[in-house]
């Protein structure tokens, strides 16, 4: 603990350790993720909280939240969705660049894509497609995703809805990963 302004407050990575350890996997991960995305901690230094914090109560969850945690996950839909994939048996990368043509730049990235498939999954929360945008961003995400597709990429898209189902998820993921 130190004082901020006054106040007794945690660092980061105890931040990170408690949430785990009182609250489970997800919730931890997600706070993991976020930390480590936003860069107010990294995988050593969490370590190293995981190590301090000793065999406090949940600490084991801890360790499972280090050992998985990642710093390309950039919400917390997308932390849960790759937790599930994951527990599903699919190892996946994050932020995968989709290319026209090999050698170029990326014209988009995918929050998912499962290994070893032409698999890709995108986390959607409501808040981009809203306010005087939002119907410029979705026609804009509609061409983007007619763009993958021709590029013969298969791609589900995932509302937080869904994130409740993990099995009839795993099925649609089957599916447009060409297993179901």
């Amino acid at each position: 603990m130190t004082h901020v302004n006054g106040l007794i407050v945690v660092t980061p990575e105890a931040a990170v350790v408690q949430v785990a350890n009182t609250f489970g996997l997800q919730p931890g991960l997600v706070a993991a993720d976020s930390a480590l995305h936003r860069r107010l901690v990294t995988k050593a230094s969490l370590a190293v909280e995981v190590e301090r914090a000793g065999q406090t109560a949940g600490i084991s969850v801890s360790r499972i939240v280090l050992a998985r945690c990642r710093m390309d996950a950039e919400s917390p839909g997308e932390s849960r969705l790759r937790l599930i994939v994951e527990d599903l048996g699919y190892a996946v990368e994050l932020q995968y660049p989709i290319l026209t043509r090999p050698g170029q730049l990326p014209f988009a990235f995918a929050d998912l894509r499962l290994v070893g498939h032409r698999c890709l999954l995108e986390f959607d929360g409501a808040v981009k497609y809203e306010g005087v945008s939002g119907k410029a961003a979705l026609m804009a995400e509609k061409v983007r995703e007619d763009r993958i597709r021709r590029l013969g990429w298969g791609l589900e898209r995932v509302v937080w809805d869904d994130l409740n189902n993990p099995r009839q998820l795993g099925l649609r993921i089957a599916a447009v990963a060409g297993l179901g």
